[in-house]
């Protein structure tokens, strides 16, 4: 069973990806999950049985998969941001430069970009689609974030 804390660090992960414009595509994902079933399970019925013992699922193996991805994409794009920097370069150069990169991205993709209110439903752990309502307008959902989708970076009024 995977623990709330690995959950909101994956979400976390492909939130960061998402709001610097990166994508996972399906068969970014399916390819991740076929090697990681080559190098981890190379025997008939290892993988049935890890699943068995972990209580996990295919689609748990699937998110694992996709914030992987993402991860892999995060690290390319810190690489090639850094590679543009003096040899010498401190962290806090690095950070700047990372920072300035995000900067550089529309409004809609920055963290704390554009107040927007998502009318597409908004969804919380454990809670139901509420239809057309602002996150808001529902104490429950104290981030005053619109989760629809994993990670959405819209914030809501």
């Amino acid at each position: 069973m995977l623990t709330l804390n690995t959950l909101i660090g994956w979400y976390w992960i492909i939130g960061a990806g998402m709001t610097l414009g990166m994508k996972a595509s399906d068969a970014e994902v399916q390819a991740r999950i076929v090697q990681g079933n080559k190098q981890y399970f190379p025997k008939s019925g290892e993988l049935a049985r890890y699943l068995r013992l972990t209580g996990q699922t295919n689609v748990d193996l699937a998110l694992r998969a996709k914030v992987q991805v993402f991860e892999t994409k995060l690290l390319a794009l810190q690489t090639a941001i850094e590679k543009r920097l003096p040899k010498n370069a401190s962290d806090q150069q690095k950070r700047a430069a990372l920072a300035k990169y995000e900067q550089s991205l529309p409004a809609r993709r920055r963290v704390g970009g554009a107040k927007t209110s998502c009318m597409q439903g908004v969804r919380g752990f454990g809670l139901q689609a509420i239809q057309g309502h602002p996150a808001s307008r529902h104490p429950q959902l104290t981030a005053k974030r619109c989760v629809r989708g994993p990670a959405c970076s819209q914030r809501v009024a």
